[in-house]
């Protein structure tokens, strides 16, 4: 018999149901929790309070006032001028779930494990608390599907979105390199050693980043 390819309609149609189920109980919960559920959502929320200006013209000040990304700063501006709060937990969930899906069904072998792995790995967990990051996931693995199909223009603008929700996304950047780097023994040793490096020096890299989000602030 002929395999079906991973990532094809007809691939993934087998666990479709069972990934749009689970994926919807995900986005429920990120979306519809409560400012008491995370250790940041309640701060999060009062940056949605501060984005609050009598007129457009005063835009510019909400960087001042939240000393946060220009791209979260923007959301939340946007987001208070709807007046609905619960839009940033909302908007939190499309971004992360949607690009989650998405990535799942192009690339995933086992699409219930994959989504096992979101969930038991933590990532699920942390987007409750971590806003910024959660968003800024959601456009990396946007950025990636974008590689894949050789569009590096999209990936580079996703990239950049990602930036500008939380700077730590400059790790991404090395994503638009990667497809053009041989992968074989030797390029797999190295990447483990990299990464044993890299996770090494995290504190120290966390360190400077918060330097940097306060120097831009």
């Amino acid at each position: 018999t002929q395999q079906v390819p991973i990532g094809s309609q007809k691939y993934f149609s087998q666990y479709k149901k069972g990934t749009i189920f689970v994926s919807l109980l995900c986005f429920i919960i990120i979306a519809f929790r409560s400012k008491d559920v995370g250790i940041d959502s309640l701060s999060y929320l009062e940056h949605l309070y501060e984005s609050t200006f009598d007129s457009v013209k005063n835009y510019a000040d909400v960087f001042d006032i939240q000393h946060t990304e220009i791209g979260f700063s923007f959301i939340t501006f946007v987001i208070n001028s709807l007046g609905f709060k619960q839009g940033l937990f909302i908007f939190e969930a499309f971004s992360i779930i949607i690009p989650l899906f998405l990535f799942i069904k192009r690339n995933s072998a086992n699409p219930y494990f994959s989504l096992l792995l979101f969930i038991c790995l933590d990532y699920f967990g942390f987007a409750l608390t971590g806003l910024r990051q959660t968003i800024a996931i959601g456009a990396i693995l946007m950025a990636v599907n974008s590689l894949k199909c050789d569009n590096y223009k999209k990936a580079i603008v996703y990239i950049l979105i990602a930036i500008s929700i939380h700077t730590s996304s400059l790790i991404a950047i090395p994503l638009l390199f990667l497809k053009r780097v041989p992968f074989n023994k030797t390029m797999f040793v190295i990447a483990i050693i990299v990464a044993a490096i890299v996770n090494s020096l995290k504190v120290i890299l966390m360190s400077f980043m918060q330097e940097f989000n306060l120097h831009e602030g």
